[in-house]
């Protein structure tokens, strides 16, 4: 195993949610390493494990949420969303192009 701790989708879903801002780094970090070191394999696991629409809804409230979360979930997302076409749609099925350019929109640097 490489010495790493694998984390199941329901405890990243329960980290990404997390009121504690370290749990949501290291949660969304590791979704960003599932995704962009086993690419096929860990974009499948996101989508069938329900964690895209945490994702999303980290970007949807990203006034509150730090920068570099931000960027491992932004990341994140669009590795899922260059996927197969069920793996975008279930980024657009989670709501993810809207909060996007929400983010984009917005005031914070």
């Amino acid at each position: 195993d490489g010495g790493q701790v694998e984390l199941d989708m329901d405890a990243i879903r329960h980290s990404l949610m997390s009121t504690d801002a370290s749990c949501r780094l290291e949660a969304a970090r590791h979704c960003r390493l599932l995704v962009t070191t086993n690419s096929d394999e860990g974009i499948r696991r996101l989508v069938q494990g329900n964690v895209v629409g945490d994702l999303v809804q980290v970007v949807k409230v990203h006034q509150f949420v730090s920068i570099p979360t931000l960027l491992e979930v932004v990341w994140t997302i669009t590795n899922v969303a260059s996927g197969t076409s069920e793996h975008t749609a279930a980024i657009v099925q989670a709501g993810g192009i809207p909060a996007l350019i929400a983010l984009l929109s917005s005031s914070q640097s």
